[in-house]
């Protein structure tokens, strides 16, 4: 025998005499899991496109004191009523108050008649015993025009009204009344 057949090969010799089929499973995994991540990564980029192209709603509470405040508003910038109209304005100022007070305190301030309402202002605490007073007097006067023949006193008084509702309604809406 040739000694040189007999020595040792030179080089990476060792890689050419291991076949490449058994490393095939660990290729197979290190392929499927670079996919797996490519999946996660993608799932999640379109999550958060997905977000940003939904349109955000907002909290209900704050959508409730803007579609008050805009009636408000809107009442405010129309006329003042005529001696004829008063009832009718005297009610819409009440139910956006009674609508406010309702969203502020909780309770049914819309469905409950003046003495019920009366008696759930009385028993609450978070409004000052004054600006309790000066509410009941407003929900009384409104609520007596429903049956009062018109004067002219009642459209100035309105003005005040609704003034003085402005302001209440601000400070149901701040938690400051």
């Amino acid at each position: 025998m040739n000694q040189q057949s007999m020595s040792p090969p030179h080089g990476p010799m060792g890689l050419i005499e291991v076949p490449f089929y058994r490393y095939w499973g660990e290729t197979a995994y290190l392929v499927g899991g670079l996919l797996l991540l490519t999946l996660v990564l993608l799932a999640v980029f379109l999550h958060r496109e997905k977000k940003k192209l939904r349109p955000r709603l907002e909290d209900p509470r704050v959508e409730r004191w803007r579609q008050i405040r805009s009636e408000l508003e809107a009442l405010t910038l129309s006329p003042m009523p005529s001696s004829e109209q008063v009832a009718e304005f005297s009610l819409r100022l009440s139910a956006l108050l009674r609508r406010a007070l309702e969203h502020q305190l909780g309770g049914a301030a819309t469905r409950q008649t003046l003495r019920e309402l009366e008696q759930s202002l009385r028993q609450e605490r978070r409004i000052s015993p004054e600006a309790k007073e000066q509410l009941l007097q407003f929900l009384s006067w409104a609520e007596a025009q429903k049956f009062a023949a018109p004067q002219l006193q009642e459209t100035q008084d309105c003005k005040a009204w609704l003034a003085k509702v402005q302001l209440w309604i601000q400070a149901l809406q701040e938690g400051t009344l």
